[in-house]
């Protein structure tokens, strides 16, 4: 058994990506993933979510093989797929996120204050 016989590694992909492999706006992503149409998001901070690279692939591969989609068809994502993104990204399983206070804000900025530049 050679490396032929092992999958690819997985890896989360941003909306952007999911866009593109799929061929969907941005927003039928969304809408998509909430009627349970598209393989479940994962949480990886804030405000950023992740899809899986594997996932995305097997659906576009049912979608030329003609399968049909169905309401509902992908669970939504479970605590122990949130384990599953966090070694996907490097991290280790039962390490603590970084607390949003502790990142640091630009040089010179104030509490409450909008950075310079584009708003």
């Amino acid at each position: 058994m050679g490396d032929i016989d092992r999958p690819a590694p997985d890896r989360l992909i941003r909306a952007k990506e999911v866009s593109m492999l799929t061929g969907l706006s941005h927003g039928t992503v969304y809408d998509y993933l909430k009627r349970g149409l598209l393989p479940g998001s994962f949480s990886i901070g804030v405000k950023s979510k992740a899809w899986s690279f594997n996932a995305i692939n097997q659906w576009v591969d049912d979608r030329k093989a003609g399968i049909p989609l169905e309401e509902g068809q992908y669970r939504p994502v479970q605590a122990a797929d949130l384990q599953e993104a966090v070694i996907l990204l490097g991290g280790r399983p039962g390490s603590r996120p970084i607390p949003a206070s502790s990142v640091s804000a630009p040089r010179g900025a104030q509490p409450g204050c909008r950075p310079r530049g584009r708003h």
